[in-house]
Formats: structure tokens, sequence, C-alpha cells
């Protein structure tokens, strides 16, 4: 038997997606972070991880723009939630290095979150499908990284030991695949576009705007009127088969 009124409610409501709900502490922050999954889990099913917080274990969470974890009513759940992946892809253009049409994911999700006790690193723990291989499925790692509001940001490439060590930059001045994972729970892949990081501190390309390093390895860009926090690290490139500058 179970009763409907046992237990606090934390997430959800209405009979819409929120699969596989984990939370992690964190001590630098001091906060209790939710994570579950939006969508369904095949192929097709646009499958994508969320992220919530809070000062206290039971709630309430919120995202970063105030939206509670709890749905206030049966509404689309899409603008919910930090998304922290979904579907995507860095598509491989004629002369780039490697096979197929490039490296990405299709219904990344229902994870966990790991923290080493003695170095801190995080590590995101989902699974996948893939691009063009059906509902073939496998485990992905990928390192998570506070940014300076306190909220996870995920690497783009899987996890290889990278460490978030000091950047120069002129290390970080070039063109780079760029992704925007909007907020849209679809099956739809989202391609990769193009914007360059100039040594004037503009970003030029398909997105306008400036980016600077604000400490260490932390990353500040404004675009379209909105200011984003993250980090540059360098990732494995498994198409170029070398490590490469991300952010």
């Amino acid at each position: 038997m179970v009763d409907r009124y046992f237990g606090t409610k934390l997430a959800g409501g209405y009979f819409k997606s929120g699969e596989g709900p984990y939370i992690v502490y964190n001590k630098d922050t001091d906060y209790y972070y939710l994570f579950e999954t939006y969508g369904w889990l095949g192929a097709d099913g646009g499958y994508n991880m969320r992220t919530f917080r809070s000062k206290n274990p039971d709630g309430p969470y919120v995202d970063a723009a105030g939206h509670n974890a709890v749905l206030p009513g049966d509404v689309d759940h899409a603008a919910y939630g930090n998304k922290v992946m979904g579907n995507f892809l860095f598509k491989r253009e004629v002369g780039d290095p490697g096979e197929g049409i490039g490296f990405g994911y299709l219904s990344p999700g229902h994870n966990s979150v790991y923290a080493d006790p003695d170095t801190g690193t995080m590590l995101l723990v989902f699974h996948s499908r893939f691009p063009q291989r059906g509902e073939t499925h496998e485990v992905r790692i990928h390192q998570l990284f506070m940014n300076r509001d306190g909220w996870p940001v995920a690497a783009p490439y899987r996890y290889t030991g990278e460490t978030p060590e000091k950047v120069d930059r002129r290390d970080i001045i070039g063109e780079y695949k760029f992704i925007n994972h909007g907020k849209t729970i679809s099956g739809e892949l989202i391609e990769s576009a193009y914007v360059t990081l100039e040594a004037n501190n503009k970003v030029s390309g398909d997105a306008q705007g400036t980016w600077k390093i604000t400490a260490h390895n932390e990353a500040e860009l404004t675009i379209g009127g909105e200011t984003y926090e993250g980090v540059f690290v360098r990732g494995w490139d498994p198409m170029a088969e070398r490590y490469v500058m991300t952010f």
C-alpha cells in the first residue's frame, strides 16, 4: 500500500517526468543539490538532466531563476531546473579529424554524483545513448565544477583525470564549437554552432558578446545581455585525439 500523504514533497507533480532524483551535499557552498531527469530515456525521448538546490535537505529546492522544483500547477515543466545536459552533437565538418558525424549524446540522464573525499573532485555519472546508434546505451562520467554562483556545470567531454588548473588567456583565444542546450525537452539533436573568443575579449560568430577570465580558471561570458559563469578546462577531444581548451 502507498500513502500519498507520507513524506515531504520535494519536486514534480501533475504526472510530469522527473526520474532518478538524487541529492548530494556540497560543503564548499553549503547547499544540497537535487538532480532529476526530465523526458524519456529512449533515443527519441529527450532525456535531460536538471538541478535545483536548497540550504536544507528537505527543501525547498529552487533553480537559478528561483523556480521551485515542486510544480505550481499543470504547467510545461521545461522551464524548471538548470539544464545540466541534454541531446547534443559536436558536428564533424569536412576536414575535421575522426569519423562519422561527430561526438555527442542522445538522452543522457538518470545520474548520480560522486565527490572524492580527498580531492573534492565531483563526477557526474549517467547513462546515455548516441547519435546513429539506436538504443545502444553506455555509462558516461563527466567532471562537474562549481561556478562562481555556486551552481554545478558539467565538462563537455568525458573525465580523463583533468584538473582545474590556472589557464593562460593565450590558450583560450580561438574558435570553439558551441552548444546551447536551451531548456527544451525534445528528441531534437542540438548541433554545434561556432563562436570565437577574440583577443580583445569579444565573442563573435554565432553568438555575440564578451568573455573574460575572472580568477584562476573561471570563465565569464556575456551573451545577449545575460552573464554566464563557468570554467575553462582542458578536455580530451575523442575526435581529434588530443586535449583541447573547453568552457
